[in-house]
């Protein structure tokens, strides 16, 4: 069977391709004036994987100057672009309104490439994602294929697991957390589909130990090879909109 083509994009984070040029102009501009040759060969040089022609940014670099967030000046036969303080005061406001978002998710995305990948920096948990984030986290990452690999790989390294340890689990490990019944909802349909076998202990029915099937062996094979392709195209992109937000 030919592997499906993992897809993520910059639309996922919010952006188009145009919005990200800007960006990246304002970044590079908020530093230093420059000339649009020596911006375009920096873009390419940075982002070798969204390239844009010169004629294009020359093209954005005019509207945004038209916009007054850029001012065109002549210089030795030449044009030089400078940030002008509306384009300062849009760069900053994304640096507040983004920054931080993408900075704690970064956190929580590195703490799980570090599991899959066994590489990676080791990433402190001074506290769980905040509630408010956790949405666009689930727009970037499948919040359910990652909950089942963690189920999955607990299951593989012991000779069975309660709900209640991956609840805990995912809070100390990754400083991610989930409802108790989103987490039930998972295992109930990771039973149904075969992948682990469910015995209630005690007459009260309180407590359900699970443990791992072949089919679950092999379905964890195949969830950790393709969660790890999907969360290091996400860090990339990740990284390169951080790089842009940051501050001199």
């Amino acid at each position: 069977m030919k592997k499906k083509s993992i897809k993520v994009g910059l639309d996922q984070f919010g952006l188009t391709n145009r919005k990200f040029l800007i960006l990246f102009l304002l970044h590079e501009l908020s530093h230093e004036k420059n000339y649009p040759k020596s911006l375009h060969d920096k873009f390419r040089f940075q982002f070798p994987d969204m390239m844009h022609s010169y004629e294009y940014l020359c093209k954005v670099a005019k509207l945004m100057a038209d916009e007054k967030l850029l001012l065109l000046k002549p210089s030795d036969r030449r044009n030089y672009f400078c940030i002008t303080d509306k384009g300062i005061e849009l760069l900053t406001w994304h640096q507040v309104n983004f920054s931080e978002r993408l900075y704690e998710i970064n956190k929580v995305l590195n703490r799980f490439i570090l599991d899959l990948t066994g590489s990676g920096p080791l990433i402190p948990i001074e506290r769980p994602l905040p509630i408010q984030y956790r949405a666009y986290f689930s727009k970037l990452v499948s919040v359910k294929v990652l909950v089942t690999y963690v189920i999955l790989n607990e299951a593989t390294l012991r000779r069975g697991i309660y709900m209640s340890e991956i609840y805990d689990l995912l809070q100390i490990k990754f400083g991610w957390e989930s409802s108790n019944s989103y987490l039930y909802d998972i295992s109930s349909d990771m039973e149904k589909s075969g992948l682990l076998i469910g015995l209630w202990e005690g007459e009260k029915r309180t407590r359900k130990f699970l443990t791992i099937t072949e089919k679950g062996i092999d379905h964890f094979r195949q969830i950790t090879d393709t969660t790890t392709e999907r969360l290091l195209k996400v860090q990339t992109y990740l990284d390169q909109i951080l790089t842009l937000l940051a501050s001199k």
